[in-house]
């Protein structure tokens, strides 16, 4: 919080830095309030492991209503009428945060706690644990997202080498392959071959390596504080994308 106060101060839009850009709210009144709230819930949890327990459960739970919705979604099946900020629809369902990619990281997040909670439970408790997990999963396929995608594997193959050494393999086999395969039969033959051909495209890597070249072209002209946060604009030209020379507020922020 001290580092984002100080590149408000030194920002090259200092009313953009504080209260956000429109369409995104990036800005520190918004980013502190956030990181607030995850100090509490850390501190509330902390060397309590009742309370982790309980914090994965509503995790999970709320992963699982989250890919009801999404599924819902998916089946053209929804009460609310989403458009994009240019008022166009979706290119993919949005889930309970309004975007693809947040309800995807919310879902990887939800399918690791239902993981864990599957593999430390018994009986009736660890099958129900182990559906909504699948479940879960499932809809992380649904969203789309890739980095949702990369994040679920990488912790639930994490979580899987946590355990006993004994159980390493069998638990490699529950928390990696099974997930791989649920994610990939989710994406490759419930959601339709033409996101399949975005999420394979090789277009969209070029233009994230466009993305962290101009990110450190950024930081080559700001090394110490940066220009400021949720100042990241690319607009297009002939030398291709860039970094925006200044973002004024009076052109940027509208009440």
């Amino acid at each position: 919080m001290a580092a984002l106060a100080v590149a408000t101060v030194f920002s090259r839009a200092p009313v953009v830095s504080l209260l956000g850009n429109e369409g995104r709210l990036g800005g520190l009144v918004s980013v502190v309030p956030t990181i607030g709230l995850a100090w509490m819930i850390a501190t509330a949890a902390g060397g309590r492991p009742d309370r982790q327990r309980a914090l994965l459960r509503v995790l999970a739970l709320s992963a699982g209503v989250g890919a009801c919705y999404l599924w819902l979604q998916q089946a053209d099946v929804d009460l609310t009428t989403w458009l994009e900020p240019w008022d166009q629809p979706p290119r993919h369902p949005p889930g309970t945060l309004g975007n693809s990619n947040f309800s995807g990281a919310h879902m990887a997040l939800g399918s690791i706690a239902g993981a864990w909670l599957a593999l430390h439970t018994r009986g009736s408790k660890r099958v129900a644990w182990a559906v909504a997990t699948a479940l879960t999963l499932s809809a992380v396929g649904v969203s789309q997202s890739r980095g949702a995608m990369l994040a679920a594997l990488v912790g639930l193959t994490v979580l899987a080498l946590a355990g006993n050494r004994r159980r390493t393999s069998r638990r490699i086999i529950i928390a990696s392959v099974v997930p791989l395969v649920a994610l990939v039969v989710a994406a490759t033959i419930l959601v339709g071959e033409g996101d399949l051909d975005e999420l394979i495209d090789s277009d969209t890597l070029a233009d994230r390596i466009d993305l962290w070249q101009v990110a450190l072209n950024g930081w080559r002209d700001h090394p110490v504080v940066g220009g400021g946060p949720d100042l990241y604009r690319l607009p297009s030209g002939r030398r291709g994308r860039r970094l925006a020379p200044s973002t004024p507020d009076s052109a940027r922020w509208r009440a």
